[in-house]
């Protein structure tokens, strides 16, 4: 039978008698337990994210020298959560008597009334991501209801606003931060 390259070929008996020997010779050390790490340096990743919980756990482990899986472990087993940031419009100290005015004077109306209000959204997207939640995270055992201003004017590179009244859908309308008049 001629030799096929591609069958499988067993280790030559040298490889076996290398590796019985070492094994013999050698006595194995217990590993040690798979949360030794994380018991060595606790404290110290606890103590990071107490100072600043908004770090990542990619920077903590890179500072204390161990895994990622490590840190997230850690964090685990102390009951931290990554808390993301809630966005909410930035309000003047006299928007909550207007909003409770208005509030009042909606009260006053018609029954009917809000099938003839419009309802309007709009929201800005910007080629330079001023706002990426996504990697914005609060480690925290407890929520912090951790909140981030969103201011109203800046650079923007698109507005989309859309709107409601009754049944009916207006929009969606897309700008580009010029003045656009609706017709």
């Amino acid at each position: 039978m001629p030799y096929d390259t591609h069958r499988y070929r067993p280790p030559p008996r040298s490889f076996f008698a290398g590796a019985h020997e070492c094994f013999g010779v050698r006595k194995f050390q217990s590993p040690r337990p798979a949360n030794y790490q994380e018991n060595i340096h606790m404290g110290e990743i606890l103590a990071a994210f107490e100072e600043n919980p908004h770090t990542s756990s990619r920077a903590v482990a890179q500072m204390v020298g161990v895994s990622q899986s490590t840190v997230l472990n850690v964090l685990q087993k102390n009951h931290f959560h990554p808390y993301k940031v809630r966005l909410h419009q930035d309000l003047a100290e006299d928007d909550f008597g207007r909003r409770l005015d208005f509030a009042n004077w909606t009260l006053q109306q018609e029954p009917h009334f809000f099938g003839r209000v419009m309802f309007t959204d709009e929201s800005s997207f910007s080629s330079d991501g001023v706002v990426n939640r996504h990697n914005s995270h609060h480690w925290s055992v407890e929520d912090p209801h951790w909140l981030m201003e969103r201011h109203r004017q800046g650079r923007w590179s698109i507005n989309e606003w859309c709107g409601i009244v009754a049944e009916y859908v207006v929009g969606p309308h897309f700008f580009d931060g010029k003045l656009v008049k609706l017709i």
